[in-house]
C-alpha cells in the first residue's frame, strides 16, 4: 500500500492494475488517469482491502479524499473490489458507474494466488 498521491489517494496496486489491463481492456497509457481509494475490513474473519476506483478526469477528484467520500458518489465509481491478505483479488465494474466511452463489458474477475 505503498504510493500514496495528492489527495489520500492510494496508487493502484501492481496486481489490480495488471487484471484492469488484461481482463478489462484498459490501455497502460490510460492507468495514470485512474486513482484508488481504499478502507479496511473483515470478511470471514480475515482481514481484506475494499478498493473503489474512479477516473481523476471525472471532475470530483479534489472532493474525493476517503472511501466513504465515494458512499455519495457511486456514479463516479469505476471499478470496485476486495485485496485479501493471501494475495486474492475480486474486482468488478458490475453495479458501478458509467464505465468510460470504451463501453466495457460488465464483468468480474476473481484471482487468488496458486
Amino acid at each position: 500500500m505503498e504510493g500514496v498521491t495528492e489527495m489520500n489517494h492510494k496508487k493502484i496496486w501492481d496486481k489490480v492494475q495488471d487484471c484492469m489491463v488484461k481482463d478489462f481492456a484498459i490501455p497502460n497509457a490510460d492507468l495514470a488517469t485512474y486513482v484508488c481509494t481504499h478502507q479496511s475490513s473483515i470478511f470471514s474473519g480475515n482481514n481484506i482491502d475494499l478498493i473503489r476506483i474512479f477516473s481523476k478526469n471525472n471532475g470530483h477528484d479534489h472532493t474525493i479524499k476517503s472511501y466513504g467520500d465515494l458512499d455519495d458518489h457511486q456514479e463516479l465509481v469505476m471499478f470496485k473490489g476486495q485485496i485479501f491478505k493471501d494475495g486474492g483479488l475480486c474486482l468488478s465494474n458490475i453495479d458501478c458507474g458509467p464505465n468510460s466511452d470504451n463501453d466495457l463489458v460488465r464483468k468480474e474477475v476473481v484471482s487468488f494466488p496458486a
